[in-house]
């Protein structure tokens, strides 16, 4: 009433939250009738006329506040202290169990063990949540060594857990995942198609089916099966184009490069998968050996199970898509059998000022410019993504013979 009245008297600001309110009426109206287009685009007129407007701070307490208010602030900045001191408030509380679990202990603190006993005391009060008893696997997946007991997790959350569940998919890749790292081929095989059999019973709006973990799965079946290689000659290029374009990873990649371009213009550096690897252990040369020496290797014979570097190779492969900057340079390249992957350059030379790095590196990583990587370090992050690590330009030579030869 206040704020109407204050509207009625000529405030701005006044009729703003009051425009805002009507909005949300309109919001909530559309989501009860199911109109999707009417709820996105009164939501979206709301949060255009005003997107601070925080209720925390007048109900800084309130259980519903504090888990919009954590859903919508996701930095690390603001939940290094705050998430922890809200679950002490309610110690009951699934959701924020599960966000202290794993997005604050393992993707910003990577504290496995931590989380991994939070979790435990999270499923006592929780024991059929399976939210919590996917990410238990999970987190035992992630554990060095591997250990049989996230088989016994991922088996769990199987018998809880409905068919159609987003999460079963992702977790017979995981279990796929492990068998790989132990050796069982066999095992590995029967999991990867139990992977592919469940996205099959996932409902339509959540395809095609996407996990982060499934392209280095799908790298490491062809690496076993040997079905990725393409033989480009002149009689089969048309074949190759339909390879390329059916090429679910290479389409993945070039998404999530398109969508770093994005971040990279509006400044959020958190799609920086690879900026907190350290390059421990380093080449055994601090110097790149004698080109000639080198043995050439492709992405065939680099274990996408291992971190690893493959002293004494050289890893010859072609830029596909445009560069861009966050902490250190990243695009996505391809070598001669047509297999693609990210690469990752550290210790770049910046001048400071930003604007003028992107562009000089726009300039020198483009599109169909071919990279020789002395040493080339294979490297898997946190989260299951991979890439190749190299240390320094050095450790680089540019061939730009093809720029204007291809398409991009």
């Amino acid at each position: 009433m206040i704020c109407l009245e204050a509207a009625l008297n000529g405030s701005s600001t006044a009729k703003q939250h009051m425009a805002i309110f009507d909005n949300l009426i309109i919001a909530l109206q559309s989501f009860k009738k199911n109109d999707s287009g009417k709820l996105v685009k009164a939501m979206s007129k709301a949060i255009q006329l005003n997107s601070d407007i925080e209720r925390i701070k007048s109900y800084p307490n309130e259980l519903d506040t504090i888990i919009c208010y954590i859903q919508m602030n996701p930095t690390y900045e603001k939940m290094k202290e705050y998430l922890p001191n809200v679950f002490k408030q309610f110690p009951e509380n699934e959701y924020l169990a599960e966000k202290l679990c794993f997005d604050f202990l393992i993707f910003i603190n990577g504290e496995l063990e931590a989380a991994l006993n939070q979790i435990e005391m999270a499923l006592k009060r929780h024991p059929k949540s399976l939210r919590l008893l996917y990410f238990y696997a999970v987190i035992l997946e992630k554990q060095e060594p591997p250990s049989e007991k996230c088989i016994k997790a991922f088996d769990a959350f199987f018998d809880a857990a409905p068919k159609d569940n987003p999460n079963v998919p992702a977790c017979h890749y995981l279990k796929a995942d492990y068998y790989a790292i132990i050796g069982n081929k066999s095992k590995f095989f029967e999991c990867y198609k139990d992977g592919l059999a469940a996205e099959k019973k996932q409902l339509p709006c959540f395809l095609p089916y996407n996990f982060k973990g499934k392209s280095a799965v799908d790298f490491l079946y062809a690496f076993y099966t040997k079905d990725s290689v393409i033989k480009a000659t002149d009689k089969d290029y048309r074949h190759r184009f339909e390879q390329i374009k059916a090429d679910p990873k290479r389409k993945l990649l070039l998404v999530q490069n398109r969508q770093s371009f994005i971040s990279q213009i509006e400044g959020d550096e958190t799609t920086d998968l690879f900026s907190e690897m350290s390059l421990k252990p380093l080449s055994s040369s601090s110097f790149p050996p004698n080109w000639k020496s080198l043995k050439p290797i492709t992405f065939k014979d680099i274990d996408p199970t291992k971190n690893k570097i493959y002293d004494g190779c050289v890893l010859e492969v072609r830029i596909i898509d445009w560069p861009f900057l966050f902490t250190n340079i990243q695009t996505k390249i391809e070598d001669k059998n047509g297999d693609v992957n990210r690469i990752t350059i550290c210790n770049w030379p910046k001048s400071g000022d930003r604007k003028n790095d992107i562009l000089e590196a726009m300039k020198v990583f483009r599109p169909n410019v071919k990279i020789s990587i002395i040493n080339p370090y294979y490297r898997i992050s946190s989260n299951g993504e991979n890439t190749i690590l190299v240390e320094s330009p050095k450790f680089i030579k540019f061939d730009t013979s093809m720029i204007n030869k291809l398409c991009h």
